[in-house]
């Protein structure tokens, strides 16, 4: 007996729960959903004097559209009283799937503890959003001497000093750029002992040297150490700068000449 061949044919598919929208009968939830990724930013150890930044997205992960974003309570503003947390953020209201990039900055004025700073950002009625930061402050990279005065010389005639970079704290940075910015071209010459980048480590030193040919009058100049510590937890990288003022003097009248 011969049996004729099976074929297939499209079947009607019903959908026994679930409407056309395939949202199960079920009405979406129409209110907003707004996260912060991360919420909790930690800075780690951060040189005094210098400002560490991270980046945080605001994202509205619900159906409907929140209202703008505004801090909540009366303290609650935007940098603490000592300028060492602030928040920079847009105001603004987000459609679903909409973000916006904020950023908290750390700035310690000094050695300190650990501190935190947190904000509370309303974005409608029953909406909220936490952030906070984290950081405390350590004892940036110091130069020997602190500031350079070469005197008074002869025009034509002056000398040199070295100027040492040391690191007093206990995690690991570069130095990327050393750089000598003058009032009058000409006057002094830098020069770097070691390659860039260099590395600082905990008690670690760079040295350059200085020197000044007087021209007549007054020479103004900042020596430029420009050093990189590496982001603690979930900070990125930042670099700061490190400054020595000098300043050399040629008097046709001196007889200083070296």
């Amino acid at each position: 007996m011969t049996r004729a061949p099976l074929s297939l044919l499209p079947l009607p598919l019903a959908l026994a729960c679930g409407d056309a929208a395939g949202t199960g009968g079920l009405t979406p939830d129409p209110a907003p959903k707004v996260r912060a990724m991360p919420s909790a930013v930690v800075f780690g150890r951060v040189p005094a004097g210098s400002v560490a930044a991270q980046d945080v997205v605001i994202e509205n992960q619900g159906n409907g559209s929140s209202e703008a974003l505004t801090l909540v309570g009366s303290d609650n503003t935007t940098c603490d009283a000592a300028g060492r947390f602030c928040l920079e953020l847009a105001s603004e209201a987000l459609a679903p799937g909409a973000q916006v990039t904020g950023r908290i900055l750390f700035h310690p004025d000094g050695v300190m503890p650990p501190a935190t700073r947190a904000w509370t950002l309303a974005c409608g009625e029953a909406c909220e959003v936490a952030l906070t930061g984290r950081g405390s402050g350590v004892e940036a990279p110091a130069t020997s001497p602190a500031g350079v005065d070469f005197g008074r010389f002869m025009p034509g005639c002056g000398a040199a000093q070295e100027v040492i970079l040391t690191s007093a704290v206990d995690v690991p940075l570069t130095v990327s750029e050393v750089s000598l910015e003058a009032s009058s071209e000409g006057a002094y010459e830098l020069v770097l002992q070691d390659s860039l980048p260099a590395a600082l480590p905990a008690g670690g030193t760079l040295g350059v040297s200085l020197s000044f040919l007087a021209p007549a009058g007054d020479v103004q100049a900042t020596l430029r150490f420009l050093v990189t510590a590496p982001g603690q937890g979930l900070a990125d990288d930042y670099a700061y700068p490190v400054t020595v003022d000098v300043i050399g003097r040629g008097d046709q009248a001196e007889t200083n000449c070296p």
